[in-house]
């Protein structure tokens, strides 16, 4: 299936046969397998309405199970359970509404029983949560990089006030203000520019390890949106910078003169 992937083992032999004596052969989920403690060639009974099944794990595979494919955490080699009671699961893509209606209809009229589930509308359901998640995060991280404007604005504007003398007699030795502004957006653009990459790669580092460990590896990198984010962070603290030390970078150098 699209929705599994092999990561060890062998698949199944063939159809299992009772005759032979030996057990059935069983693929487990790779993390079930984990947790209980399996590995491959280990032996296990398994029971099944009230029938002792001898078994063997010949495979583990990786289920993604965001494909809402029928998937199971341990399979059995096929005809070990023939004789078993039976659930039949089964899935239909790709209909529209006024199809999936009629589907229903037809399903429900035949089959009284059985039970229908609407994936489409669950994910739905879900992927509103997952926005509204998404927003409160971003809303969390405006404020953030508010707050870090704020402190970065403060620190300037107390670096200026404590080297106006310094900056004073740079102009006086020859250096334009022109310069000095880019002396503070270099200084303060290399201070941001390191704040947002750090912060990026641990953002990144967090979202892949929280996919590998919980939602098993569903990840996917977008190289534009982290360098978005950086140059943005840049430019606001430049523009920051700027306007902190603006006072200091238009103070005369008659002062220094004065003060001489």
């Amino acid at each position: 299936m699209e929705s599994e992937q092999l990561l060890a083992g062998r698949p199944f032999s063939g159809v299992f046969d009772p005759a032979t004596g030996r057990p059935a052969e069983i693929s487990v989920e790779h993390k079930y397998a984990k947790a209980l403690g399996l590995s491959l060639d280990d032996d296990m009974t398994i029971e099944v309405s009230g029938i002792l099944i001898d078994a063997k794990v010949v495979n583990l595979r990786r289920v993604r199970w965001t494909s809402f494919q029928p998937n199971f955490f341990v399979q059995m080699q096929p005809g070990a359970l023939e004789q078993a009671p039976k659930t039949f699961l089964g899935t239909l893509h790709h209909l529209n509404k006024e199809k999936k209606a009629r589907v229903q209809d037809l399903l429900v009229g035949k089959f009284p029983t059985v039970s229908i589930l609407d994936v489409e509308r669950t994910g739905r359901k879900i992927l509103d949560v997952v926005g509204q998640m998404t927003w409160a995060l971003q809303v969390m991280a405006a404020l953030s990089i508010l707050a870090g404007l704020v402190i970065l604005y403060c620190v300037v504007r107390e670096k200026a006030r404590s080297q106006s003398w310094e900056m004073n007699l740079q102009k006086v030795l020859g250096s334009t203000s022109g310069q000095l502004r880019r002396q503070v957006w270099m200084e303060f653009g290399l201070l941001g520019g390191c704040a947002a990459t750090i912060g990026v790669c641990l953002s990144i580092g967090t979202s892949y390890l929280l996919s590998a460990q919980v939602f098993d590896r569903v990840w996917s990198f977008r190289w534009d949106l982290p360098l978005v984010v950086i140059i943005c962070v840049v430019a606001l603290s430049v523009i920051t910078a700027d306007f902190a030390a603006r006072k200091a970078l238009r103070e005369k150098p008659a002062r220094l003169l004065r003060e001489g």
